[in-house]
């Protein structure tokens, strides 16, 4: 029986001008228009009028639907749509839960695995690539082989449309292709499931997306970090190096694994800070001097590094002062945050044991900092003659390691990282800026990412509301977050000194930089002492502008 398809919608024809289904004027090209019903389990058409298969392979001269091909043969098949739908119109517009992504994934990494087995590197593909019958996930196949890159080399020519392809296969990079190819589209596939985002992203957008992942999807396991990151890398060495071993550590990731209750970790801290080389010669210019008696009087950060009477609660906590301030000081509203903490602690150090009397803890500080720092404006300004602008201000990371776990705030755009061999280094926290809080709630990327003032902090210790002639304390909702430590790991806490001068090509936005910069310096002085891991990252982050104050935390977790 032969039939003729639509190219748009994929249904048989009754009229060869117009098409029932979608309305669609028919427009054949030539070559292609008969297909005859086969036996391939009854879900295809097979081509009848011969095209060349070169030209169906690398060009697009056929319809815009799924194909099968025989490669052997060299027989081309076309799936009936009836009963089948593909990738895109199965998500449809539905936010997937993460047992969904990952049903979709597991079959994705089956699929990218009989690629491999076949030595095939993928061109271009998109979800409109996959299919499946019904809502039946486990029957998804990949049926459109026409972009398929079989001896290794770079096909010229080729209209890659709207589709995902790696960053070789795009600029034609010379020299053989390989699987971290295929692992770098697995890679945006996967970003695309969590953030339910079926477009093309740009490069700059990819990037951001993939390192601030979890400020979209706060369910997934924090280690997707450093995983998106050997998946999108655009050095392609920096990927997994196979599917194989993609498919490893996804099983690893996914896994539940849980330490034993109330399992007792020696924690070993050291706290760091550097006024930051241009920030101090900058100070000294602004001043007409040369040379000051305490460089530190320029240092807005401050930090901390407690433990209670017994050892048996560690405290962690980092300050960044905004040094923009014009009431008051970044330098005093850090300082005042970090008296009221070392206070608090003191007095309640013992009983920080659980998650409640933790996120008590520390509202408490945060409530009693915001109070302070108003009433320290209050000496400084006529607030009834004048409205305030401009007041002091600072970030906060606050974290306390209580036997295994370690539960943390974050306030501000200071960060936190988390560093195991196995796992490398993986971002906890996100920055509190009017960027991610737009992202966030939904407004378009080429709407925010040239925006004015995009990275102006959103959250902060200090501030305040300013009505009827008198001044407010800031308020805002404490989240606590709990994560199990291993030993072997490090905590990284740092100020956005560290993170804005690890690397050079921070400034281009190459996010990943900031990642692979940290965790390179610990893998070279993971052995070492914490003195030395300091020093190696704050006389990196001078040496790369150090254009603000540096000031980190680091940690090693102990049997």
């Amino acid at each position: 029986m032969v039939v003729n398809i639509c190219p748009r919608c994929g249904k048989v024809l009754k009229d060869s001008k117009y098409c029932d289904s979608c309305g669609g004027v028919i427009s054949i090209a030539e070559g292609i228009q008969e297909y005859e019903e086969c036996t391939l389990t009854n879900n295809f058409y097979k081509i009848k009028s011969k095209v060349s298969y070169e030209d169906f392979i690398f060009h697009r001269k056929t319809i815009e639907n799924p194909q099968y091909v025989d490669e052997e043969k060299e027989e081309i098949y076309f799936l009936k749509k009836e009963n089948s739908k593909s990738l895109h119109q199965y998500i449809g517009d539905r936010k997937l839960e993460l047992n969904e992504i990952n049903t979709i994934i597991i079959r994705l990494i089956k699929i990218f695995k009989e690629l491999a087995e076949e030595k095939l590197i993928i061109s271009a593909i998109n979800l409109e690539d996959f299919w499946l019958n019904g809502d039946d996930i486990e029957s998804l196949k990949l049926f459109n082989r026409r972009r398929f890159i079989r001896n290794k080399a770079i096909v010229d020519n080729f209209d890659y449309g709207y589709s995902i392809s790696s960053p070789e296969v795009l600029n034609k990079v010379e020299g053989k292709l390989d699987e971290e190819s295929n692992v770098y589209i697995f890679g945006k596939l996967l970003l695309q499931l969590i953030l339910n985002n079926f477009g093309i992203l740009s490069d700059d957008e990819e990037m951001y997306y993939g390192y601030n992942l979890r400020l979209f999807r706060g369910d997934l396991p924090y280690k997707f970090h450093n995983f998106i990151m050997r998946c999108l890398n655009i050095t392609k060495e920096k990927r997994f190096k196979s599917i194989k071993e993609l498919e490893e550590r996804y099983k690893y990731l996914i896994e539940e694994r849980h330490n034993i209750e109330k399992a007792k970790l020696k924690v070993k801290s050291l706290g760091s800070t550097n006024v930051g080389v241009n920030k101090l010669k900058k100070a000294l210019r602004d001043m007409h001097i040369k040379k000051y008696e305490d460089e530190n009087e320029f240092n807005e950060d401050m930090f901390l590094v407690m433990k209670d009477e017994k050892k048996e609660v560690t405290l962690l906590a980092l300050g960044d002062g905004v040094s923009t301030a014009k009431l008051g000081s970044g330098k005093e509203a850090s300082s005042i945050l970090r008296k009221n903490i070392i206070e608090a602690f003191k007095e309640k150090g013992s009983l920080l044991k659980d998650e409640t009397n933790i996120k008590e803890f520390c509202s408490k500080v945060i409530t009693k900092s915001n109070i302070d720092i108003i009433e320290s404006i209050k000496t400084k300004v006529d607030i009834r003659k004048e409205p305030p602008s401009g007041i002091m201000a600072s970030t906060l990371i606050l974290a306390i390691v209580v036997g295994n776990r370690m539960y943390y705030t974050s306030i501000g755009d200071s960060r936190l990282f988390i560093y195991s061999e196995k796992d490398g280094l993986n971002l906890l926290n996100y920055e509190d800026n009017v960027m991610n809080l737009k992202l966030a709630n939904g407004t378009p990327w080429d709407k925010v990412v040239n925006s004015e003032g995009r990275h102006a902090i959103t959250r902060y210790i200090g501030g305040g509301s300013f009505k009827d002639g008198n001044l407010f304390p800031r308020k805002f909702n404490i989240s606590i977050h709990c994560l199990e430590l291993e030993p072997g790991e490090i905590i990284i806490i740092c100020s956005d000194g560290v993170t804005d001068y690890i690397n050079k090509s921070y400034y281009n936005d190459d996010l990943w930089k900031v990642t692979e910069s940290l965790e390179r310096i610990i893998k070279e002085n993971k052995q070492k002492s914490l003195e030395v891991l300091n020093n190696k990252i704050i006389t990196e982050a001078n040496l790369n502008g150090g254009g603000d104050n540096i000031t980190i935390i680091t940690s090693k977790i102990l049997k």
